[in-house]
Formats: structure tokens, C-alpha cells, sequence
């Protein structure tokens, strides 16, 4: 479908002709490009096919959705990983605050490498907003509030006097209502003052 064209009519989409999940179909096909191409080649020719079929469905974890898209597990998958770490590595995010796609599946691949400590260690190293809160968001999602309220500060830090300061020590991406004493603490701690509540 990527190297033909397809009159659709007037007013019909992809997912209308497909009468199936357009994600679906372009996770299989890049599942099948995974898995038909050699590992030393596989990185770049999987960030090709997605780069080709990014006009019918975007992919947002291309890990996640090859394996949902896969009949079994990713052939050489922990081989494949470091190399399609190295792969998204060498891409120069932008300038501005927002993360692209290649940062959020950049993301995906440490986070299955090296858990959060490898999450925290980009965050280190790039001070980026959204990679402070990939850091973040597990530590919050699993429970550990003191790990968590850590990486919030830290990150607070970490991306300057950007609005994601404030975002960030307010602990954004924490879930509502389970941490508003945490979240007080946080905020209060950078103005060295008690919590009012």
C-alpha cells in the first residue's frame, strides 16, 4: 500500500476500504519487516517502514505494537534492542519542548533494556521535559512514592526555568488524588517552606 496509490472517493478513509484497524495493518506489516530482515540491518529498516506507512496509521510504541501484531514473541528481540537504541540515538530531537516520535520510541527501547534507571540516565543526559516524565512515570505508576518524589525534583531541575518546572514539581503525571500530601511536599520543599494543608 505505501508504493501505490488508492483513489479512496470522496469521502472515504483508509480504515473505511480496510474495514479494519489502519494501526493494525501497518503494526503487521512492520512486524514482517522485523522479521524478514537480517539483525544487523533490522533498526534502520524498521524506522524506514514506519517512516513509509506514517500516512495511513502512526505506530507509537513499535515494540509493543510488533509484538501485539506478531502470531509470537520478536525473534532476537534483546539483541535487537541495543541496536535499535543506538538507531533513534543518533537522532537529533528538536529544539522546542515537545517530544517527538522517535523520543517517546527512544523511550520504549531503554525502558525494555534498562528499566528506570536507563529512563533516568536519558533524562540526565538530555534534561528533555518528556524525557523527565518517561523517568517519572513508572516510579509513580508502580508505587514507589519516595523514588518518585526524587525524580520529580531532580527533574524539576534538570529542564531549567522552562514552564515544565512548575509541571513538574507539581508531579504532572502522577494520578489524581493519591499523592495531593506528596505533591504538596514538592512544591513547598522548592520554596523551602512547610506544606500549608
Amino acid at each position: 500500500m505505501a508504493n501505490v496509490d488508492i483513489d479512496l472517493g470522496q469521502h472515504e478513509l483508509i480504515a473505511d476500504v480496510l474495514s479494519v484497524d489502519a494501526r493494525v495493518v501497518v503494526a503487521q506489516y512492520v512486524a514482517s519487516v522485523y522479521t524478514t530482515t537480517p539483525l544487523e540491518k533490522r533498526a534502520k529498516a524498521v524506522d524506514d517502514a514506519i517512516q513509509r506507512v506514517a500516512a495511513f496509521a502512526s505506530i507509537g510504541s513499535p515494540i509493543a505494537d510488533m509484538e501485539g501484531a506478531s502470531a509470537g514473541a520478536l525473534p532476537e528481540l534483546g539483541l535487537f534492542l541495543p541496536r535499535w537504541a543506538k538507531h533513534l540515538e543518533r537522532r537529533r530531537p528538536s529544539k522546542d519542548d515537545w517530544e517527538n516520535d522517535h523520543e517517546r520510541w527512544l523511550g520504549e527501547a531503554v525502558f525494555r533494556l534498562d528499566g528506570v534507571n536507563g529512563l533516568a540516565r536519558t533524562a540526565r543526559k538530555t534534561k528533555r521535559p518528556r524525557a523527565c516524565l518517561a523517568w517519572c512515570e513508572p516510579l509513580a505508576t508502580r508505587g514507589d512514592w519516595a523514588g518518585a518524589l526524587l525524580a520529580y525534583d531532580v527533574s524539576a531541575a534538570l529542564v531549567g526555568t522552562s514552564h515544565w518546572r512548575g509541571l513538574l514539581l507539581d508531579g504532572a503525571a502522577w494520578p489524581p488524588n493519591s499523592l495531593d500530601g506528596l505533591m504538596c511536599r514538592s512544591v513547598w520543599k522548592q520554596r523551602g517552606e512547610r506544606c500549608r494543608r
